[in-house]
């Protein structure tokens, strides 16, 4: 099992104010939230913790629990004086049949489902891992007057950063150990370093600063909402065989026919093309992540459901569906006495008017499988735009 612990006990001195910077909104949303999200968005991830201050942990608790958005969500714990402390207060909160454990830090806002399984990638083949990022300026050595000393190698420093993983025990040895010995360091990749662990480093080059100050919040702010302002655009395509003995769905829809597609769902190729697409435009990886054909939960669901699912997902990153566009490529059965029904079943399940939705048909004319009536398959692009900020 591999859950996740995101670290926001600090009192954010640094940053100054009355609320801690965690708890700052970006977007309607506390900086907290924009984590937990990415977490929950994240198919590797089974379950989160998160650590807070004292002075906010049961309230923020219960608003996170009321909300009903994080399902991932174990438990929301109270930190200590030291990160280092706040981190093993989450790891004794974390169930014990924990394999694997990332930490985060809960002001990193930008951090991604791909971000987080890159990350979990290395782990794996060397039991802790964490992104880094290349410095470009020049590095020196100063002496205790602030007078040059000498260049440094920028080629063999790296900025560290979260979220990192580790194998569950690995990481709660050395915390354990660093505990007896009194020791103490600003992360948990230098703490289990400390303990002759081996850890693993990957140079990313995606946006995922650290909030600490005034001025990050400035730039961060005016980054998040660069981001989120702009168009989103992504595409999907599925294909799957027509066998004999099962129902045809197509866009939520059945329709009478000799056969029906073959899949672990009910194969609708129209819903899951554009959940497709509509996961891409978010950069949430694909169906086969977030719902997998290896999952006894999602045999024979239906795929309106998927798409209700993947809907709620975009719309927890900050994203909500404005149009979609759909091509179902097939000799029989004919659509176009049905393609409204489609579009009011597809637009239902994503919250948006029907006439957001397009759905066309075709045939290759008899070329390929489809055009001997072998399968069928479906292409589709979703556009994505930001969600208003919540006043």
């Amino acid at each position: 099992m591999f859950n996740a612990i995101i670290v926001g006990a600090g009192s954010g001195k640094r940053m100054g104010g009355p609320v801690p910077k965690q708890f700052l909104s970006l977007r309607g949303k506390p900086l907290v939230e924009w984590s937990i999200s990415a977490f929950q968005a994240a198919p590797q991830v089974s379950g989160i913790v998160v650590v807070l201050p004292e002075d906010y942990h049961e309230h923020f608790a219960a608003r996170l629990r009321t909300e009903g958005k994080y399902d991932k969500l174990l438990d929301v714990v109270v930190g200590g004086k030291t990160r280092q402390e706040s981190v093993y207060a989450g790891l004794r909160a974390l169930p014990t049949d924990t394999e694997w454990v990332a930490v985060h830090d809960a002001v990193r806002p930008f951090v991604t489902p791909q971000l987080i399984q890159a990350t979990f990638t290395l782990a794996q083949q060397l039991g802790a891992a964490i992104p880094t990022v290349a410095i470009h300026d020049t590095l020196i050595q100063v002496d205790p007057n602030g007078l040059l000393v000498r260049p440094l190698q920028r080629e063999a420093v790296r900025r560290s950063q979260t979220p990192q993983i580790f194998r569950a025990d690995l990481l709660a040895d050395a915390h354990e150990r660093a505990i007896v010995d009194g020791v103490e360091f600003s992360d948990d990749a230098t703490l289990v370093s400390y303990y002759r662990y081996q850890v693993g480093t990957f140079t990313h080059y995606g946006e995922n600063r650290k909030i600490t100050t005034p001025q990050d919040m400035e730039k961060i702010a005016m980054q998040k909402v660069g981001q989120l302002a702009n168009v989103r655009v992504g595409q999907g395509f599925d294909a799957h065989r027509l066998v004999e003995g099962r129902p045809l769905i197509l866009g939520g829809v059945r329709f009478p026919f000799e056969k029906g597609l073959e899949g672990h769902s009910d194969a609708d190729v129209v819903a899951h093309a554009i959940c497709d697409a509509i996961l891409g435009a978010a950069s949430l990886g694909d169906i086969g992540e977030h719902f997998p054909d290896t999952d006894p939960a999602y045999k024979n669901v239906t795929s309106v459901t998927l798409l209700e699912e993947t809907a709620q997902m975009v719309r927890e990153r900050g994203f909500e569906v404005v149009f979609v566009d759909a091509t179902v490529i097939c000799e029989q059965p004919k659509l176009a006495g049905r393609r409204y029904e489609m579009c009011e079943k597809i637009a239902q399940a994503l919250s948006i008017d029907s006439d957001l939705v397009s759905l066309k048909a075709t045939t290759t004319e008899g070329m390929g499988f489809m055009g001997r009536q072998e399968g069928i398959a479906a292409m589709a692009t979703a556009t994505l735009q930001a969600t208003a900020e919540e006043s």
